[in-house]
Formats: C-alpha cells, structure tokens, sequence
C-alpha cells in the first residue's frame, strides 16, 4: 500500500488575488513570454513585482499563482478534448463552461499554444500530470536558481516539497480562504451586535434623561400652582379682613349718628 503524503501546511497566509493584479500578471507573461521564467524564476517574478509596483508579495507568491493558472489551463484543455465535443450535441455553449473553468483561457491559449513555444508549453499541466512529473519539471526550470547565492540554502528536500499535489494546495487555499471569509463574517455580524448594543444604550440614557428633565419641570409647574394657591389665600383673607374692617367702622358710624340724634 502506497504511504499517502502529507498535506503540505501553509506557513505564510494567504493572499487574495484581486482580478486587475491577474489582469497584469497575464499582461506580463505576454509581454516577457520568450524569457518566461529566465534567466531564473526569481529573476521573473521580481521584475514582475517591481514593473507593477506590488510590495505587498513575494516572488514565490506569483510563481505559486501561475502554477495554479497553468493547472486551471491545464484542466480546461483536458476538459476541452475529452468531453467539450459531447457539448456540441447537446446545444450546450463550449466556451462558457472553458470559461467558467478557466477565466482566462483564451490569454493561455494564446501563451502556450503557439507552436515556437513548445519549450513553453511543457510547464501546462492537467489533472494526468504526476506529482513526480511536476517535481522534475520544477526542478528543471529552477536549475539556473541554484547558482544564485540567494538560492544556495535551498536543497533537494525543498523541491521535492514544492512538487507536492497542486490539486491539494488549491483544496487548502479554498479551505483556508472559506475558513477566512467565515471569520470576516463572524466578525461583522459581532461588531453590528456591539454597535446595536451601543445605541441601545445611547437611546436609554437619552430616554432616562428626558424623563429626568420632565419630572423637574413638572415638579417646577406644581411648585408654581402651590405658590399661585397661597398666594390667592392670602390675598382672600386679606380682602375678608379688609371688608370685616369695613363693616365695623359702618357699624360704628351708625351708632354714633344714632347716640349724636338722642342728644
């Protein structure tokens, strides 16, 4: 029984191809076919990064996705001469499932597909390529690498790991991609919670606040119509004692004019 390789575990994190920078990426290996990947790959990629000025990705980062672009190719091709003729008979629309397979299909066919570049077409791989296949195609395109001093550290044992399965690398990258976009939901969904939270709050305090201002004002109004009632009682009393003052000095004059007449 065959021992089942490791997966290989993905130390840096994972970078998110935005389509203009793949847009640019196919641009460049159109412009730069005849030197693809010379005089070594580092070289490459480098000036990629440089001419396009994304400082936010390593050499290996783009090399890594033109292998993912060429297994997509790749795929798509095999795809195309194994089933795609079947389509004809069903009305189904050929090119839409390449592209569905493969966005950029017609940008590879036009890199790879030319005759003068057969040298060029080697690196295409699809899903019959085996893992020792791709190790020893890797390990020829790199050849030149080993003569930089950049490159010295790198042994056998670090190809054998760049040759592990494509398929599982992309299965890991969608896995680890999904398992990201859930953590970005997760996230969302608890920082709106937390928001809500905090104007529900806002709107408490806001509400305990006007009833606090209410409350005093009303206290203010009855305080007001107590002092409006005292006010009115002791104004009432004021006139019974006036009129009471009256009718006695009345009293008193008739009496007087009464006992001034008997005289």
């Amino acid at each position: 029984m065959t021992e089942r390789r490791p997966m290989r575990v993905r130390t840096a994190p994972v970078r998110k191809w935005q389509r203009t920078e793949e847009r640019a990426l196919i641009d460049y290996l159109k412009s730069n076919i005849r030197d693809f990947e010379k005089p070594t790959a580092q070289v490459f990629y480098r000036k990629f990064i440089e001419e396009y000025r994304i400082s936010d990705i390593e050499w290996k980062l783009v090399r890594a996705k033109v292998r993912n672009m060429r297994i997509s190719y790749g795929k798509a091709k095999q795809w195309l001469e194994t089933q795609g003729s079947n389509l004809l008979h069903t009305g189904e629309n050929v090119q839409d499932m390449l592209y569905k397979m493969c966005s950029f299909y017609s940008d590879f066919d036009e890199l790879f597909e030319n005759p003068s570049r057969a040298d060029i077409s080697s690196y295409i791989l699809d899903n019959s390529t085996s893992s020792s296949d791709f190790v020893k195609e890797e390990m020829l395109s790199d050849t030149n690498e080993d003569m930089l001093p950049a490159e010295t550290d790198i042994t056998r044992r670090d190809y054998l790991n760049e040759g592990i399965s494509n398929e599982e690398e992309i299965h890991t990258t969608n896995s680890v991609e999904s398992q990201e976009a859930l953590r970005q939901f997760k996230k969302v969904k608890l920082d709106m919670a937390h928001l809500l939270k905090e104007e529900e709050l806002k709107l408490l305090k806001e509400r305990l606040e006007f009833d606090k201002a209410k409350f005093k004002q009303e206290m203010e109004i009855r305080q007001r119509e107590i002092d409006s009632n005292e006010r009115l009682k002791i104004l009432e009393l004021e006139m019974k004692e006036r009129i009471a003052m009256s009718e006695l000095k009345m009293k008193e004059r008739i009496v007087l004019n009464a006992l001034g007449g008997k005289m």
